[in-house]
């Protein structure tokens, strides 16, 4: 299974990450969704995550890191 080890995995595969979000993205917590769809799709930044839903820079990130991991685990169980 492909972990993302470092924010700039984010960037490298940010397709892929959008492709499996638009398959599996259902599948992830609320929280997580919320803040993939913001990050992904309306392209925000972490900061600008943040401000938006009153939450901590390193929430994001957090829930971003975890739903993409996730999304590649879910991938991984359906090969």
């Amino acid at each position: 299974m492909k972990i993302m080890k470092k924010s700039n995995d984010l960037v490298e595969n940010r397709e892929k990450i959008i492709e499996l979000f638009e398959k599996f993205g259902l599948l992830l917590s609320k929280g997580q969704k919320l803040t993939l769809e913001l990050y992904l799709i309306e392209d925000l930044s972490m900061n600008e995550i943040a401000d938006e839903l009153s939450i901590s820079k390193s929430a994001v990130h957090d829930s971003i890191k975890k739903g993409v991991q996730k999304l590649f685990a879910i991938q991984e169980k359906l090969e």
